[in-house]
């Protein structure tokens, strides 16, 4: 593959998983979703395609992941039905509702990443 190839392969894909992400942060997509849409983007790579640009797709994969950690979930409990979070800035931070950490720790029936301001969880939950 000439040099000019690859740099549009990489183009390409480097703007597809922004969109990726992007498209993600707008729907509130489960991290089952973007896995898949970035499995797709990987399976469609041409044959040929260098290792270096698969890397740098990885790593681009990384940093956005922990981009939405850092600013797009909150972690929450849920306790009588109710998601309260441990993110201080949130509505629904524990302590603005008078619950303390082990009355959180001790009531709470589920808890997981959520995005923020929102009842969508971020991970699937299994049903039986």
């Amino acid at each position: 593959m000439n040099s000019d190839r690859v740099y549009k392969v990489q183009d390409r894909a480097k703007h597809t998983m922004f969109s990726i992400y992007s498209s993600a942060k707008s729907y509130k997509s489960t991290a089952a979703e973007i896995r898949g849409r970035v499995l797709e983007l990987k399976e469609s790579l041409p044959k040929g395609t260098p290792y270096y640009v698969k890397s740098f797709l990885y790593g681009m994969e990384e940093v956005l992941q922990a981009d939405l950690y850092r600013y797009c979930f909150e972690f929450c409990y849920t306790v009588d039905g109710k998601l309260y979070s441990t993110c201080k800035k949130s509505d629904r931070y524990y302590e603005k509702h008078d619950i303390t950490p082990s009355q959180l720790q001790a009531r709470s029936t589920a808890n997981g990443h959520y995005w923020t301001d929102t009842d969508k969880p971020y991970f699937e939950t299994l049903k039986d």
